[in-house]
């Protein structure tokens, strides 16, 4: 990865120009947003006005009854659209969704292109959902729980010493109904395909409406494990709240739960393993001190997995990594420093859990 100063000269050299023509473009949506967001606050508050007028009038007339009635739901359904499109999810706004995508193209690409050296940088790419499957757990130990969704994009793709890793943004949806499981197994030979492809949908509709699910949004980091290990070990989170999730695609055994002697990581983790001597191997008290660093590194409460003879992190995310600035400034290079830390963040996973320090055994 490009030191501090090489990417600052590259920002400053290649980028300016062009982040400043689309700074003048933001202010632009922004204003024009606002403009909106006021006109249909307006509309709303005179609806309820004109509702409450007609209603004081005479009470007991049909038609100013229908009238007042009219006038809430507009001055209701503004409101909510006001809130629910323009300040929480603006980006359902063709021409805010266009910005940001030319935002991504022009700057944040060549951006992170450049940064990431030998590293490799695929924005409408993320990990294979059998990647994910194979991080998680065996379908047969699923327990009516069943992946119903699953997208993602922003995959790095590179190697630091000699540690392969890959990491990107994840987003699944898990149906709670069993008989959605039953047809998520026979459906799982449609999982095949390119990860750089970007897949809106991998999962045909289901017949039945599916009314429990539960969204995860997610960094996944995968990479090369520096001991040689044969099973699969599961570090969740802490167990009253874990059991109350369908976290690894269901709750594990209890006769899989390993104690360990690090309270600390015990207060803080759920270890299950299918060999307890091999998972004491694999988390040892190095280990197990690197992950309750990268915990508290991350501010956020991580869950892990080694899986064919790969360390699986998952970083739950509440924003997206890489996404063009809508409602803060992009003159100041501040928003450039927030995407150098991310990849910061998951290439140093590499250094934080010392994965190319070789164990014997680890070619």
């Amino acid at each position: 990865m490009k030191s501090d100063q090489e990417i600052y000269d590259y920002y400053h050299d290649n980028l300016a120009a062009v982040v400043q023509e689309m700074e003048t473009e933001r202010q632009r949506i922004v204003s024009k947003l606002n403009t909106s967001a006021t006109i249909i606050y307006v509309t709303a508050a005179l609806s309820f006005v004109l509702g409450n007028v007609a209603l004081s009038t005479d009470p007991s007339n049909w038609f100013f009854l229908l009238f007042t009635g009219m006038s809430w739901m507009i001055g209701v359904g503004a409101s909510v659209t006001a809130y629910t499109t323009i300040k929480k999810k603006p980006e359902r706004l063709k021409f805010v969704r266009d910005y940001k995508d030319r935002f991504k193209d022009k700057v944040i690409v060549p951006l992170l292109t450049f940064a990431l050296g030998e590293a490799k940088y695929y924005p409408t790419g993320f990990m294979h959902v059998e990647e994910y499957l194979d991080s998680r757990y065996t379908l047969d130990k699923l327990n009516k729980a069943a992946l119903l969704d699953y997208r993602g994009e922003d995959l790095v793709d590179g190697t630091l010493g000699e540690t392969r890793f890959r990491f990107s943004e994840v987003e699944v949806s898990y149906d709670l109904q069993p008989s959605t499981h039953r047809k998520y197994i026979q459906r799982s030979d449609q999982l095949s395909g390119d990860t750089r492809l970007r897949h809106p949908k991998l999962f045909a509709p289901l017949e039945k409406k599916v009314e429990e699910y539960v969204p995860t949004h997610f960094v996944l980091f995968r990479a090369s494990f520096n001991k040689e290990f044969t099973s699969r070990v599961i570090v969740g989170g802490y167990r009253e709240e874990y059991a109350r999730t369908p976290s690894f695609l269901g709750k594990m055994d209890d006769s899989m739960i390993v104690k360990l002697e690090d309270p600390r990581f015990m207060e803080t983790f759920t270890v299950y393993a299918e060999d307890q001597v091999e998972a004491r191997y694999i988390l040892s008290t190095t280990m197990m001190e690197a992950l309750l660093a990268l915990n508290k590194k991350t501010k956020y409460n991580i869950e892990a997995s080694f899986t064919s003879k790969l360390v699986n992190i998952f970083v739950p995310m509440n924003t997206n990594l890489f996404e063009a600035p809508l409602h803060k400034s992009t003159s100041s290079y501040t928003y450039v420093e927030e995407y150098i830390d991310w990849l910061k963040l998951f290439i140093g996973i590499v250094d934080d859990l010392n994965l190319n320090t070789r164990i014997w055994g680890k070619q």
